[in-house]
């Protein structure tokens, strides 16, 4: 990165990065594949960058989903994709989600629990309730909260409770919105958003693009 927080024209992308924090809960660590002068995505293939040749033998690659921790080991949910043909810069797919050993292929087996929920979300107990945290299902400038007695619903008290300010033109904010229970105290609940643009020179020009920022929601108790 440069001193203005630009990339130079010939950094390339990594597709999936893991950063590890302190007690504080503050970035220490972005962890990798490969080396520091020449990093690989942590999982999976590490393709050229966009726009992609769709006749690539090794252009498939993992984007990191939601995680828990389990028996002491990091369970996560990784999908996959592929590039189209379509036009930059959505000339990709997802194709499937890789979830170990255990879960159903079928999809007439699911049920659907509430609707215009973005591709990433957290459910999440505060308070003794079960907080949904989302964007809109396609895009939009806002993040939504809705509550309910279990984790599977009914979800209610859907509530418009912050418009990104990054978001408009090419800039896409907010979207994959998480939840960080972690970083939380009683009655709070902290959550994130990723912005990101259509044009890639966007993120070439200011590398802020394409961070995350944080929210701290306080409910009533």
């Amino acid at each position: 990165m440069n001193a203005d927080e630009s990339l130079p024209k010939d950094a390339g992308f990594v597709h999936n990065t893991i950063v590890l924090a302190g007690r504080d809960g503050l970035p220490e660590t972005t962890l990798t594949g490969g080396t520091h002068d020449a990093p690989q995505s942590l999982i999976g293939e590490t393709p050229s960058a966009p726009p992609w040749d769709p006749s690539g033998t090794n252009d498939t690659w993992y984007w990191n989903g939601d995680g828990i921790m389990d028996g002491g080991e990091l369970r996560l949910f990784e999908y996959a994709q592929v590039p189209t043909d379509d036009p930059p810069p959505w000339n990709f797919k997802w194709v499937r989600t890789d979830t170990g050993s255990g879960w159903s292929n079928d999809p007439t087996g699911s049920a659907r629990v509430t609707d215009n929920v973005g591709a990433s979300y957290s459910v999440t107990e505060v308070n003794g309730y079960y907080v949904l945290t989302t964007s809109d299902a396609y895009l939009g400038h806002d993040i939504y909260v809705a509550t309910a007695p279990t984790p599977v619903g009914p979800f209610t008290n859907r509530t418009d409770v912050y418009t990104a300010p990054e978001g408009g033109g090419d800039i896409y904010a907010p979207y994959n919105i998480a939840a960080h229970p972690e970083l939380s105290r009683p009655g709070e609940l902290v959550i994130s958003y990723n912005v990101n643009s259509q044009k890639i020179d966007d993120l070439y020009a200011n590398i802020n693009n394409n961070r995350a920022r944080f929210l701290d929601l306080r409910f009533a108790r």
